[in-house]
């Protein structure tokens, strides 16, 4: 017999003992910028998450504020009102750890904001699925779902769904710059149980730069419900304008709405590149394994 074939069966006849172990789902770790384009430290600032985003592909998310310059809009004020952020530049990792100024150069600053990315969850209960659709040339319709895992807690979170635009030259041609927030729908307000999802769709209108689709981002993160921070963000992700969505289920690669042997023939064969990866951290290795286990019949 061959030894794939021998794997797969091992794997099936003991995903009923997989199945009942908590599985909590992959994270991703939101770095925020609170920027202008006259802060004479920031570029270093931005320059340093910029190359910390390039070394840990997948797992981070990084997102510029613009505040107190002509790139301000009224979804930045709003937070930096909940941060009451002192100055230029401000950094908030997960809504829980910050950093207030510069610490040097590029590589210093990727060290230093580094340092409290270490400090995130890399776990969740909170899944978050983004799907887009052109209604004009202008005109994007986003449809976002959060749902709770049956295993997880019960949350009380704002929601919040951002269009950016992530030239690396824009605003500033001769600074490193990423997802530069442009508009945001309204803040939503949410309980969910455990087992529960909640959805929403709000229609963008693009214009400016905007227009330059190439470049257009959606952002979307669940973050918990307080008044004032430390807020711990739940989840985040992140929509290309015009990708189309995945197939909804983990580790259902040919889209059949079941996670079954063939998909973990698949992943097998995949193993150590990025065609079976589940958890989406760019490699196939055994947590994606046993993440499909633990996924394993009808979705």
């Amino acid at each position: 017999m061959p030894l794939h074939i021998f794997i797969a069966m091992i794997a099936v006849a003991t995903s009923i003992f997989v199945h009942a172990v908590a599985t909590a789902a992959p994270k991703k770790v939101l770095v925020q910028e609170f920027t202008a384009t006259w802060c004479p430290h920031c570029a270093n600032v931005g320059g340093g998450i910029y190359q910390l985003l390039q070394d840990n592909p997948g797992s981070l998310v990084g997102m510029m504020q613009h505040f107190a310059d002509d790139y301000e809009t009224d979804f930045s004020q709003e937070l930096i009102d909940f941060y009451t952020l002192p100055g230029h530049p401000s950094i908030w990792v997960d809504g829980t750890w910050n950093q207030i100024g510069s610490s040097g150069g590029f590589d210093a600053n990727e060290a230093s904001i580094g340092a409290l990315v270490d400090m995130a969850s890399t776990t969740t209960d909170v899944v978050i699925d983004i799907e887009g659709s052109e209604l004009s040339n202008t005109d994007y319709m986003l449809g976002v779902s959060v749902h709770v895992e049956a295993n997880g807690e019960a949350r009380f979170m704002r929601i919040y769904v951002t269009q950016a635009y992530s030239d690396t030259a824009w605003p500033e041609s001769g600074e490193l710059q990423f997802n530069t927030q442009r508009q945001a729908a309204p803040t939503q307000t949410i309980a969910l149980n455990p087992g529960e999802t909640w959805s929403f769709e709000h229609t963008f209108t693009l214009t400016d730069e905007s227009l330059n689709k190439d470049f257009v981002t959606y952002i979307v993160w669940a973050q918990d419900n307080l008044a004032a921070p430390p807020a711990l963000v739940r989840q985040v992700a992140v929509h290309a304008h015009g990708d189309v969505p995945p197939c909804p289920c983990q580790g259902d690669f040919d889209c059949n709405q079941s996670i079954d042997v063939d998909d973990l023939l698949h992943l097998l064969a995949s193993w150590g590149t990025d065609g079976g990866d589940v958890d989406g951290n760019g490699d196939t290795d055994v947590d994606d394994l046993l993440l499909l286990i633990s996924n394993w019949g009808s979705c």
